[in-house]
């Protein structure tokens, strides 16, 4: 695996996920939740609330598979390599024998928890907000059972009927959509890392695209094709 390649398909993913599940899902809760209360006391969010019609399996599909393929890739980085060569010119011969050596199989290469400069660091942040995310749902889900008159949270717990009835519920699906919304905002700090000028710094990646033949090289403008010259 290369490293760049790595590193990008993190970046964007939790990008696009800041933005597509975090801000749109955030702005479509807000026009549900406007159109789903009516005047008098009276609403209609079982059914037409943010995340009532969705389905169960889908939505912890989205949520557990946008965690697990991040994750992934954060733990292919220190094994990963640079098809655009080495960023920083090596300090020695051994460094640049250790480099020469490096370029084989993926289980060949050695181990570098530095690959990925800081987003590395980001792997923890990324565990903590989905624990964070966790525990906002069992807080909605113990917020939901709480109303419930017959019984009470640990009682509901223990009781396998009663845990099925609740994920059946459209306040449990509701509480999925709003912590997919938790989740996906806290991804913001994987912008800064988006910006032009400040990716490669603290990456300390360099370009690699894809060749036609479908090789991970280096990456390069087109030349400039001849100018024609007058005769």
């Amino acid at each position: 695996a290369d490293e760049y390649q790595l590193v990008q398909f993190i970046l964007m993913f939790k990008g696009a996920q800041f933005l597509s599940s975090g801000v749109l899902m955030t702005c479509v809760a807000a026009v549900k939740y406007y159109l789903c209360v009516h005047p008098g006391g009276t609403h209609t969010c079982d059914t037409q609330g943010p995340g009532a019609d969705q389905d169960l399996t889908t939505g912890g599909i989205d949520f557990l598979g946008s965690c697990i393929l991040v994750w992934i890739a954060f733990l292919l980085l220190p094994l990963s390599g640079s098809s655009a060569g080495a960023r920083d010119i090596p300090a020695s011969s051994q460094d640049l024998e250790a480099q020469a050596t490096s370029s084989g199989c993926m289980c060949c290469k050695n181990y570098d928890a530095n690959r990925g400069g800081r987003l590395t660091g980001l792997l923890g942040y990324d565990l903590l907000t989905f624990l964070l995310s966790c525990c906002l749902l069992a807080a909605l889900a113990y917020v939901g059972v709480s109303e419930s008159e017959n019984e009470s949270f640990t009682a509901a717990l223990l009781d396998k009927d009663s845990v099925v009835a609740q994920l059946g519920k459209w306040q449990f699906r509701t509480g999925i959509y709003f912590a997919r919304i938790f989740y996906a905002l806290l991804s913001f700090p994987f912008l800064v890392f988006n910006l032009p000028i400040l990716n490669g710094i603290l990456t300390h990646t360099m370009p690699t695209g894809y060749n036609p033949q479908g090789i991970c090289v280096p990456y390069l403008l087109r030349p400039m094709p001849p100018e024609d010259k007058e005769t």
